[in-house]
């Protein structure tokens, strides 16, 4: 209640936060916020949304914007394993969906590092 879920660009909300509010960047970045905010450019204080009344209304508008560049509607394609995740949020299934799952445990478990999972393709 009184809140939004960012289901598409949460990357650059997280972006603009930080630097309306260098604090709430993690510790290894607030300096190099802190300096970018002080060279005086413009910080956008409103930005433009497409409000849906649950995560099931979004899913296609969502999928349609990571299917590719699709002629001008989408973005860049999404990772396997982005993908996979969505695919496993949305109710759907893709080819890496187990392995993108196998992939998550190893790190939550400990099992690899961030790095590790990161250079992963």
């Amino acid at each position: 209640k009184d809140a939004y879920i960012v289901l598409e660009g949460n990357r650059r909300v997280c972006a603009l936060k930080m630097l309306h509010d260098p604090d709430k960047a993690p510790d290894a970045f607030k300096k190099k916020v802190s300096d970018y905010k002080l060279k005086g450019q413009p910080i956008p204080s409103r930005i433009e949304v497409v409000l849906f009344d649950s995560e099931e209304d979004a899913e296609p508008w969502i999928s349609m914007r990571h299917r590719g560049e699709d002629g001008g509607k989408g973005l860049r394609p999404w990772g396997v394993a982005a993908k996979a995740r969505h695919a496993e949020k949305a109710g759907g299934a893709t080819v890496n969906q187990l392995a993108a799952g196998l992939i998550d445990h190893a790190l939550n478990a400990g099992l690899i590092t961030q790095e590790q999972y990161e250079e992963l393709p």
